[in-house]
């Protein structure tokens, strides 16, 4: 523990003032508001270990604690100041005593739980070590987990769901089981009891716990809405690749119809298939950083019945050839430059398009959308920080969808439909820096963002 007097200078020359000498009272109020601003909406991403970049040590109160015993001290008499407990598996002093003492000074609050280990390559601790302290996490697990609302492991080359079995959580909400290893071989199917969690919403898997979860059948019996899955990488054998894409599309089949469903890191390959696809039923579809192999497996399964879905956006993902793709609204964001965006978007139906941040998209891409088949189905359309996107091709377009509504009557638009345009290039632009005055003649919401 840092015992180290720190000293400042506070008014007069004639000597220093140690920040020791703040009275408790005065303490408890700065650490309340720093509490208060950890648990505020501009912070909220910090609960989670996906999105937090900052190591667990920076965290409040962790960062104060380890000023002085003192702090350290006066921290552990405010109870709800210990309602997110965060361990740092692969610090060096680290002891399980100083869990269960964190523990105890949460009375009987309800517990935000973080396990993590440090990306740092240079806090790099054995997997025996790594293996023997989550052990001894979980032999003291279940004394608290009723009052966990929150369990989060990240992991270094652990796959922590098998250690999980048969322990119950009734009320977790958000369970988030990383593991930076993609992989690990010799995986027993058999391994993984099911893991109570009645109240669960929001279920994150990375790693082998994603296949080790799809494998189990676990994931039928969770009444979860938020689903996500990163950071899976398929056997090198082709056989048993394709064995384990059916296995986790299969899984994926069994959520909930209303669920948001967010894959990204991984690589699924079921081109040389046989099965019938399975139908995956889902509110919304995001899918982040995948190849276009892995993008076409995904959305072969997913069921566009009944008039699709809510939502689909694809981020950085290469984009495959499809004979239909079903959405009211579709995303697609920061698209590598050699995708043909408007190519891929003559396979959607839908109702609102939004194309942000994508170099791909040019004049000529805006042009080829100038058909019927667009105008007839786009009621929004988005082109946001498409920089090769000239602001005359956009008028050309905008002039032609506008005449569509009155000149094609195969078309078959209704007088009191709204067609909306909302073109954002740059924090520059400005109503009179792109010819407001010919936009504000077009028979169309125009906005600028």
């Amino acid at each position: 523990m840092q015992t180290n007097r720190l000293c400042y200078g506070l008014g007069s020359s004639e000597g220093t003032t140690s920040i020791y000498d703040l009275p408790p009272e005065l303490l408890l109020i700065i650490f309340d508001h720093l509490y208060r601003d950890s648990r505020s909406g501009d912070n909220q991403d910090c609960f989670s270990i996906t999105t937090n970049s900052q190591p667990p040590s920076f965290w409040f109160p962790y960062a104060l604690a380890a000023v002085c015993d003192e702090w350290r001290a006066l921290l552990a008499l405010n109870s709800g100041y210990w309602t997110r407990i965060c361990v740092c598996i692969d610090e060096p002093s680290w002891d399980i005593s100083t869990l269960a003492e964190e523990i105890q000074w949460s009375k009987e609050l309800p517990i935000d739980l973080s396990v993590v280990a440090s990306r740092n390559v240079n806090a790099v601790i054995s997997p025996d070590v790594e293996s023997a302290r989550v052990v001894s996490i979980m032999r003291i697990l279940p004394s608290f987990a009723h009052r966990c609302t929150a369990l989060r492991f990240d992991l270094r080359a652990l796959p922590v769901l098998p250690l999980l079995s048969g322990t119950a959580a009734p009320s977790v909400k958000t369970l988030e089981l990383g593991c930076q290893a993609s992989r690990m071989g010799n995986l027993d199917p058999s391994i993984m009891i099911p893991f109570s969690c009645p109240k669960l919403e929001t279920l994150i898997l990375g790693g082998p716990n994603v296949i080790i979860a799809c494998r189990s059948g676990w994931l039928a019996s969770l009444m979860a809405t938020n689903w996500t899955l990163y950071n899976y990488s398929p056997p090198n054998n082709e056989r048993e690749a394709i064995e384990e894409a059916d296995t986790i599309l299969h899984a994926l089949s069994t959520i909930r119809e209303d669920s948001s469903l967010t894959i990204r890191e991984m690589n699924l390959d079921c081109s040389a298939s046989t099965n019938t696809p399975y139908s995956i039923h889902v509110e919304t579809l995001i899918l982040e950083d995948l190849s276009a192999q892995t993008v076409a497996c995904l959305l072969r399964n997913i069921d566009f019945s009944g008039g699709g879905i809510e939502s689909i956006r694809l981020s950085r993902c290469g984009l495959p050839e499809l004979a239909s793709l079903s959405s009211c609204s579709l995303t697609l964001q920061e698209m590598p430059e050699d995708q043909d965006i408007s190519e891929f978007l003559r396979c959607w139906n839908g109702s609102h398009v939004a194309v942000v941040a994508c170099p791909g998209f040019t004049d000529t891409s805006i042009k080829m959308l100038s058909q019927p088949f667009f105008y007839s189905l786009v009621s929004i359309f988005e082109v946001i920080e498409c920089f090769n996107v000239s602001v005359d091709a956009v008028k050309c377009f905008v002039k032609a969808w506008s005449d569509a509504q009155y000149q094609d009557p195969a078309l078959d638009y209704e007088e009191e439909e709204t067609k909306t345009l909302v073109l954002s290039r740059a924090e520059t632009d400005t109503k009179a820096g792109i010819d407001a005055v010919w936009f504000d003649g077009i028979p169309l919401i125009y906005h600028i963002q």
